[in-house]
C-alpha cells in the first residue's frame, strides 16, 4: 500500500515537472534587441569569408574585420542583411599566418 502511494506521487511529481518543461522555449539562436524576427526573407547567399590579422596596422580585431568583410559581400549580392553569422576559431594557415575564418547567410526582405 505505501509503495504504490510513493508510485503515485513520483506520477505526478513527474507530470507535474513535465508540464512545467513543455512552457520554457529556448531559441535556436539570440535573439538581440533591435533584432527584426517577424519579417519575410528570401535567402540571396551564402558567404564565406577569411580574414588575417596580428599585423601592426590592423583596424579593430579580427571579428569587426571578418563582419566588413561579409558586409561588402551584402552590398555586392544587393542584398538587405546578414544573418546567422558564425566566426570560427582563431587559428593559422599554411603561410603560419593568424586566420579567422566566418560565414553567414545574404537575405532580402519579402516586400508586401
Amino acid at each position: 500500500m505505501l509503495r504504490s502511494s510513493m508510485n503515485r506521487l513520483g506520477l505526478v511529481i513527474l507530470a507535474i515537472g513535465l508540464a512545467n518543461c513543455a512552457n520554457t522555449v529556448t531559441p535556436l539562436f539570440p535573439v538581440s534587441e533591435g533584432d527584426i524576427i517577424d519579417r519575410p526573407y528570401t535567402p540571396v547567399a551564402d558567404v564565406n569569408s577569411q580574414v588575417f590579422f596580428g599585423g601592426i596596422f590592423d583596424e579593430g580585431t579580427p571579428e569587426e574585420m571578418c563582419l566588413a568583410k561579409m558586409k561588402q559581400e551584402v552590398v555586392s549580392q544587393r542584398g538587405d542583411a546578414l544573418i546567422f553569422v558564425r566566426h570560427g576559431e582563431k587559428g593559422y594557415d599554411l603561410l603560419l599566418r593568424r586566420a579567422l575564418r566566418c560565414s553567414g547567410r545574404v537575405v532580402r526582405f519579402d516586400t508586401r
